[in-house]
């Protein structure tokens, strides 16, 4: 599991998702995984990231999946726990209900 979780929501965003992608991917750590939440985009978004497609994990949805992400609900799920000998927390795992 990657020690870090980069989340990038985006909403009709296509012209800047490749840009903050490649920026994360250019880092010089590596221990990480890149989540894109698509909270409805009808630009095209979906075509970019398909560009990534293997080095990103997409999270599409309607209007509202980004708030559910952060307000859990029976829909979508998410579990974080801390590792308080490190201070970090980890995203055990996101499952799109």
């Amino acid at each position: 599991m990657p020690r870090v979780s980069v989340i990038i929501p985006t909403y009709n965003r296509a012209q800047y998702i490749r840009r903050a992608i490649q920026s994360v991917l250019t880092q010089t750590y590596k221990d990480f995984a890149i989540i894109v939440v698509d909270d409805g985009s009808s630009d095209n978004t979906k075509e970019i990231l398909a560009e990534f497609e293997g080095k990103i994990k997409y999270i599409p949805g309607g209007a509202g999946v980004y708030g559910k992400l952060l307000r859990p609900d029976e829909d979508v799920e998410i579990k974080v726990s801390s590792k308080k000998q490190k201070g970090e927390e980890i995203i055990d795992s996101i499952q799109n209900g």
